[in-house]
């Protein structure tokens, strides 16, 4: 059968794990500079999203302010007087007493 003699160095072994362990570290280092760059991106939309959102309830809270500030939102055209509805609930009785006092159809 055929035999290889093959030798290590050490010195070479050694390089060789050295320079494998520096391109591992600098691989997982880029990765997580990308994954903080894109955390910041998001940190910032969020940010963002949250300033708007709270524009928009300081806005509504002024509005809600400006609401409780008017006494009347509705303005009445006539303002009834005692004597007036003391004269409308006259003329009820008077007209319910005229429709009792109908003749009825007999046949």
């Amino acid at each position: 059968m055929f035999t290889f003699e093959f030798s290590v160095n050490f010195l070479v072994l050694l390089s060789i794990a050295v320079f494998s362990g520096f391109i591992g570290f600098k691989l997982k280092k880029g990765m997580g500079a990308k994954k903080q760059t894109k955390i910041n991106q998001l940190e910032k939309e969020m940010i963002s999203n949250h300033t708007e959102i709270l524009q928009l309830q300081k806005e509504y809270c002024m509005m809600e302010q400006k609401l409780k500030d008017l006494t009347k939102p509705v303005i009445a055209m006539k303002i009834a007087t005692k004597e007036e509805e003391q004269g409308n609930e006259d003329q009820q009785r008077e007209s319910s007493s005229l429709m009792k006092k109908l003749p009825t159809r007999s046949a």
